[in-house]
């Protein structure tokens, strides 16, 4: 059975904004130095977000106004940057609602989905197909954002959580996520062994 991997890099050429999420393209991708390099000279942004200034940062890089070409976070602590751009993202309101509601399930507190899958619980042997699965109380996306600002103090505390954790400047964590979130399309290049 074939899985879905996401659009190719060739995509990235729809795009009006790139992020290049800890990937050195340049020497490590086959096709990707040529799809980024059309993508620059079309003049699309491409923001690279890696604990290296890498070629990839030196050779393709743009950035777009308030958002600098290289981010540098933290071995690591990706997922500081990621959570803190979501919750930008989400208090600015430039999330797609009916997308999530649609197609996330979880992301709401209380959320429900009638499963469609054709395996079964391990245990009981019973078949998921047919039930309804609800978010557990506290256990919703949203939920653990209003927890994360709860403990950090708000939405600038957020920021400076994500800041002190990654090294990346809290206003640089911002500027991505407002980028990232009003460039439609934008395309996020990530790699694991980049």
């Amino acid at each position: 059975q074939a899985r879905a991997q996401g659009n190719t890099g060739l995509d990235m050429l729809n795009s009006k904004f790139i992020i290049n999420w800890s990937n050195d393209h340049r020497v490590t991708r086959n096709m990707m130095p040529f799809y980024m390099l059309k993508a620059k000279e079309a003049g699309i942004p491409v923001v690279t977000i890696d604990t290296r200034h890498t070629d990839s940062v030196s050779a393709m890089s743009t950035g777009s106004g308030d958002v600098p070409p290289w981010i540098s976070v933290r071995p690591g602590m990706d997922a500081a940057l990621q959570v803190a751009m979501a919750n930008v993202i989400y208090r600015k309101g430039l999330h797609d609602e009916a997308f999530i509601k649609q197609y996330c399930f979880g992301f709401y507190p209380g959320d429900t989905v009638v499963s469609q899958s054709v395996l079964k619980d391990p245990v009981t042997g019973k078949a998921y197909a047919g039930q309804t699965f609800k978010v557990p109380t506290g256990q919703s996306f949203v939920e653990y954002l209003d927890e994360l600002e709860a403990k950090n103090g708000g939405y600038n505390g957020v920021l400076q959580w994500a800041s002190k954790l990654t090294g990346a400047p809290a206003a640089a964590i911002e500027n991505l996520a407002i980028k990232f979130a009003t460039s439609k399309p934008a395309y996020i290049y990530e790699s694991y062994n980049g």
